[in-house]
Parts: C-alpha cells; sequence; structure tokens
C-alpha cells in the first residue's frame, strides 16, 4: 500500500494591493482499501442506480458535465453517509482526522454529505468546485471501480496543477474550493464522492417550529448533512 501523501499550492506574498492573496490549499491522499469493502460498496450503488433515478429528479450535476442522467445530478437527495450498508462515516472521519494530524491542526466538529458517482465509458468530469465561501470546508472521494485516468486539481492563481492518478481503493482529501476535473475514461468508473462542513455552516441551517419556505428549505438542508 501506497505512503500517504500531502501536496500544498502556495501562493507568493503579494506585493502590489491588486496582486492575488497568499494563499494555501492542501490535497491529501491516502488508501481505505484495509478499512473500507470496495467491492461490497460497487455492488451496492450498482444495485441501486435506477431507483435513485427513477425516485429522485434531475438537479444540477455541480458542473461536472456528467449530465442529467447521472447520479451525480442527484446528489442532493441522497448522503451516502447515512446508508447503514456502509461504514463510509467512520472512514473519512478516520481519514479527516489525520490529515489535520498531519498539518498540526484540531479537528472540529464535521458533518457530511456525500453521493455516488458512476461515469460511463467516453465520459469526463469538467473541471469544477464544490464550494467558494468564507465556511468551505473539505471535500474529497474514494475511487472504487477506475482504469488507468487521473483526476487533475488546478490552483486558479498559478494555475498549476497536481496530478493524481485514479486507483481502486484510493481516498482524497482536499481544500474544497480547488476546481478539479477527470480524464475521459475508457471503461466505467465508480467513486464516493462528498463534501465535509464544520459546525458553524451547519449551524446557519436553523430549525423553527413554524418554517416559511426559505427556513423550511433550510431544514430540509441541515437534515440532509450526517453528524460524522
Amino acid at each position: 500500500m501506497e505512503e500517504d501523501k500531502l501536496t500544498t499550492f502556495i501562493t507568493a506574498k503579494p506585493k502590489t494591493p491588486f496582486a492575488p492573496p497568499q494563499h494555501e490549499a492542501y490535497i491529501y491522499e491516502s488508501n481505505v482499501s484495509d478499512l473500507f469493502d470496495i467491492e461490497k460498496a460497487i455492488s451496492i450503488i450498482k444495485s441501486k442506480e435506477d431507483k435513485i433515478k427513477k425516485t429522485y429528479p434531475s438537479d444540477s450535476d455541480g458542473g461536472t458535465g456528467l449530465g442529467s442522467d447521472s447520479l451525480t445530478s442527484r446528489f442532493k437527495y441522497i448522503n451516502l453517509f447515512q446508508w447503514p450498508e456502509f461504514n463510509l462515516k467512520s472512514v473519512v472521519k478516520q481519514k479527516h482526522d489525520t490529515f489535520l494530524d498531519v498539518l498540526q491542526l484540531d479537528s472540529p466538529k464535521i458533518y457530511g454529505q456525500s453521493w455516488a458517482n458512476i461515469m460511463k465509458k467516453g465520459q469526463k468530469i469538467n473541471y469544477h468546485a464544490h464550494s467558494r465561501d468564507n465556511l468551505c470546508y473539505l471535500g474529497g472521494h474514494i475511487d472504487l471501480k477506475t482504469d488507468n485516468t487521473y483526476t487533475n486539481y488546478i490552483n486558479p492563481f498559478t494555475y498549476d496543477i497536481h496530478y493524481s492518478k485514479n486507483k481502486s481503493g484510493k481516498i482524497t482529501l482536499f481544500s474544497n474550493w480547488i476546481q478539479h476535473g477527470v480524464d475521459k475514461v475508457l471503461s466505467d468508473r465508480i467513486t464516493i464522492a462528498f463534501d465535509l462542513c464544520t459546525q458553524r455552516y451547519y449551524d446557519d441551517f436553523e430549525i423553527h417550529p413554524k418554517l416559511d419556505d426559505q427556513k423550511r428549505i433550510k431544514n430540509l438542508v441541515k437534515s440532509h448533512w450526517e453528524k460524522l
């Protein structure tokens, strides 16, 4: 098994008022093959694919380009962290905590949403980012079934690219505002993707006894996220 790998994007300190702000972004790569049943996860996701598509309408595919026939476009309606067939919560939480230990950061309370992606032969994932607001935290994915392709992470200021080879059992966590995309696949590819947020973000979704439409929507979103 490969050793854990940490990649850091760092921009130089600005020397004019108009230069990009200094920032650091992180990409953490590890392996969960010894913690997570990859073949079982593939079987469960494939067995539920048609039912999910029939039950839930297509919404945004998150800028991936996978389109309305994808599981990705239904990511708002399912959360694999809530599926009892998986131990996904404990695996992601363990790797999250290890990642923060490497950076010597305290681990906050976190919540997550997770969905499955099934890419068909010839498809690719366009460059996209999961979040860009000031409470943005971490995103990630686990490769289940993959071929000889790469997920590419791009620094939006310097355009440096980190090429990450996709391998079954590989987990990657990254600063959730980093743009990333996947090469065109030569065979079907199955992954689990997820977003993580902190307590501060979660608390923004307030629950009230009497809900107007806006608060009702917030209530639904809040119940969608699962504590890890």
